[in-house]
């Protein structure tokens, strides 16, 4: 999972969001507090492949104190407005949060366990599209740029009593 990530954000850096779009805002609130900015190439787009069944939306934010991701799969094409990540094979979500000098995350949500993970479903996760729109599609790939809030609840990894609140505004 980590690999094809990697390779959508890399793919989606080419293909840039205007200056003029809508800014991406990650805030955290709970037992951990922040805010970040999420702008960047993949802040307001989906990516999939042509005969892909699924699509890619991910977020990340630093501030001084952590690190937060936020990544949804979809289905494509994304045909309803609303998702939460564990109605069909071809919705996931994922968001951890991580103390800044640590690789290791304190707090997710995972929304339906990944295949070959074993990692159970913790904490709960939506999306809300406000547009969507098809954009290019070049070389076997499709973007859409896309509008929204995203929404989870993390919950503490090492079982403790701790969560917090991450919600993107995209």
């Amino acid at each position: 999972m980590r690999t094809f990530i990697a390779v959508a954000v890399l793919a989606l850096s080419g293909c840039g969001a205007p200056a003029a779009s809508t800014p991406c805002v990650l805030s955290w609130s709970g037992d951990v507090t922040g805010t970040g900015s999420c702008d960047g190439a993949s802040s307001d787009a989906l990516l999939g492949t042509s005969t892909a069944t699924s699509l890619n939306w991910i977020v990340d934010a630093k501030n001084d104190t952590h690190t937060v991701s936020f990544s949804f799969q979809l289905p494509n094409p994304p045909s309803e407005n609303n998702y939460n990540g564990i109605d069909s094979a071809t919705q996931y979500c994922s968001v951890t949060v991580t103390p800044k000098d640590s690789s290791q995350p304190v707090l997710s949500a995972i929304s339906r366990t990944a295949p070959g993970s074993g990692t159970p479903p913790r904490g709960s996760c939506s999306i809300v599209f406000t547009s969507k729109t098809q954009g290019s599609t070049a070389t076997g790939t499709i973007k859409y740029t896309v509008h929204g809030t995203a929404t989870a609840t993390v919950v503490a990894i090492n079982g403790a009593a701790q969560t917090a609140t991450v919600t993107a505004t995209f």
